[in-house]
């Protein structure tokens, strides 16, 4: 048996519906509360109003734990965004998703290896959707598609989507990393250029870690 597919509209009637069953207790600017201090006091009928309310607030929340078999079958109600371009699920976690002004691209962390095509370095990566088109990119490689030997994450977008910075223990996403240590990078997302932003002003490598990388809004710092 397929599972119901509720969407917002659905979950809306609920809402609509539990102020008739929650409105025994007023609060005194207008809003409702339950009124459980009182529930001695109220009478039988009452009591079952209450218990009705109870009951509606169990169900909503059923439903919004009822599994979607897949991604396509969750649009209308809620996105899952660590898919491949076909909407299939990944086979690794995923987290700490960060969206552009728009909320066209959504980039994100993840230890799948199928959101892409030819991800074997059984490292996390770092990714971006196209929630548009549904093109899923991976952004913790080097200029020329090189995959990270490393592990990358604490990801951040520009408002545009054009630039994510993140931090990488990862020795090969550009030439001359020989500090060992987990540096901060920019990607553009459009000509595929990477830097390196954990270094000095005439270009020598940081001699410790950083991390947490916040970019601007225009990707310029």
């Amino acid at each position: 048996m397929q599972a119901r597919h509720w969407t917002i509209q659905d979950i809306a009637c609920y809402i609509i519906l539990l102020p008739g069953t929650l409105g025994r207790g007023h609060s005194g600017n207008g809003g409702f509360k339950m009124g459980f201090s009182s529930f001695t006091r109220k009478s039988h009928k009452d009591k079952n109003a209450t218990i009705v309310a109870l009951l509606s607030v169990i169900v909503l929340l059923t439903m919004l734990m009822i599994p979607c078999g897949d991604a396509k079958a969750c649009q209308g109600a809620l996105a899952i965004i660590s898919v491949d371009f076909n909407g299939k699920i990944g086979n690794g976690s995923s987290a700490y998703p960060v969206l552009s002004s728009d909320l066209k691209y959504v980039a994100y962390r993840s230890d799948a290896s199928d959101l892409v095509l030819n991800d074997t370095n059984g490292k996390r990566d770092v990714f971006r959707r196209n929630m548009q088109t549904g093109e899923v990119e991976r952004v913790s490689v080097s200029a020329s598609f090189e995959q990270g030997d490393g592990d990358s994450d604490y990801q951040s977008i520009s408002a545009d989507g054009r630039y994510i910075a993140f931090q990488s223990v990862a020795t090969n996403l550009v030439s001359g990393d020989s500090n060992g240590v987990r540096d901060i990078y920019r990607k553009d997302m459009i000509t595929d250029a990477i830097v390196r932003c954990s270094t000095s002003l005439g270009g020598a490598q940081g001699n410790n870690t950083s991390s947490g990388p916040a970019i601007s809004a225009d990707g310029k710092n």
